[in-house]
């Protein structure tokens, strides 16, 4: 079978276009055949007994002030979404208690602040922090 590379070249504040998976494709493939993709994928390689053995649970954030995240940081709510890639109105609606942030997102801010600059570099960012 034979398979394309797509390149994509993210740019902050900007959401990128999705659409390019053939579900008609993947729909016809059998549960061996998605499997054998997946592990022949070298950029997600499965992890071995002992990486799994290592892993624990984590203790899941209960709360989380956003906006106190954000001004621990110094920067603006445009600023703030761009960098960590978050839409400006979800983050909007966080600070002003429209709605919680997922689990997921919790955990991810709390990861922010306390290590911003480690997030920044990791996600290929230049946040600026005082």
């Amino acid at each position: 079978m034979k398979s394309k590379i797509i390149r994509v070249t993210l740019v902050p504040g900007s959401k990128p276009k999705l659409g390019g998976t053939d579900l008609a494709r993947l729909r016809s493939m059998t549960e061996e055949e998605l499997t054998a993709n997946a592990l022949s994928d070298p950029d997600n390689p499965p992890l071995t007994k002992e990486e799994l053995a290592r892993m624990r649970p984590v203790n899941p954030v209960k709360e989380i002030d956003v906006k106190a995240v954000r001004d621990k940081m110094h920067l603006s709510q445009q600023k703030f979404a761009s960098y960590f890639g978050v839409e400006l109105r979800t983050l909007q609606d966080w600070e002003q208690h429209r709605c919680k942030p997922s689990q997921m997102a919790r955990n991810f801010l709390l990861v922010i602040s306390k290590e911003p600059k480690m997030v920044q570099r990791i996600l290929g960012g230049q946040a600026k922090t005082k």
